[in-house]
């Protein structure tokens, strides 16, 4: 059933294409054919967001900008394995400081849990600014993982929408097309309001053989326009 429900849509947005239009204008024709039925799996397929509200029509008033952007997951993979790398190295480093100094940090943690201002002198000083260091390196390190890991994760959900076959996506390099489009949109209930729509599309082939996969454009951003 999945395998049928992508060739349906990709048979739709090609017929809505060959009717007239751009493909971006076929995505955003179906986008918005599919919200007006409640038809959840098309708008999750073609779709990053999700529609503004019940929209009755739609208009093209210009094409902002086109554009196009290098594919940056290969980029971003990179650099979250050093990140987590780091992480984990700072995470051991703490385990072995507090393994050291079980007796001193048993003492020190609690009575910060209590008070996080409270300063031990001597001995108990040191290990305390030895912790506080380690502690505030690993929040550092813990922050660049987790950014590192949500923007993989998001730009593998865009692609895994564009490129039409499941593949490997770490085996691909290419660019991405990138449009933005205005228009006005016609709600049931409010009147007509612009909007600022941007689309991607993954053009992207096998690191290897060069093999270049078939992918299709999709919505990663509504904004309503403010007036000027």
């Amino acid at each position: 059933m999945p395998k049928l429900r992508e060739w349906v849509v990709g048979a739709t947005l090609t017929c809505l294409w060959a009717c007239g239009g751009s493909p971006e204008q076929a995505t955003i024709e179906q986008f918005f054919m599919a919200a007006r039925t409640n038809d959840t799996a098309t708008v999750a397929a073609i779709s990053a967001v999700s529609s503004p509200g019940p929209v009755e029509s739609w208009q093209v008033l210009e094409v902002s900008s086109r554009s196009t952007e290098p594919f940056v997951l290969p980029e971003l993979l990179v650099q979250f394995e050093a990140a987590e790398k780091k992480r984990e190295a700072t995470l051991e480093e703490g385990k072995a400081y507090r393994d050291d100094h079980e007796e001193a940090l048993g003492e020190i943690i609690p009575k910060l849990q209590e008070d996080s201002q409270f300063e031990f002198r001597g001995e108990l000083g040191e290990i305390q600014e030895e912790w506080l260091k380690l502690v505030e390196e690993r929040k550092v390190k813990e922050r660049a993982f987790q950014e590192l890991k949500r923007a993989v994760n998001d730009e593998t959900r865009l692609v895994t929408r564009s490129v039409v076959r499941k593949v490997t996506i770490e085996n691909f390099d290419g660019d991405v097309a990138v449009t933005e489009m205005l228009l006005m949109l016609k709600f049931k209930d409010d009147g007509e309001k612009p909007y600022s729509i941007t689309l991607r599309k993954y053009d992207l082939s096998a690191s290897e053989s060069g093999q270049t996969e078939r992918s299709r454009w999709i919505i990663v951003d509504i904004n309503e326009k403010a007036p000027t």
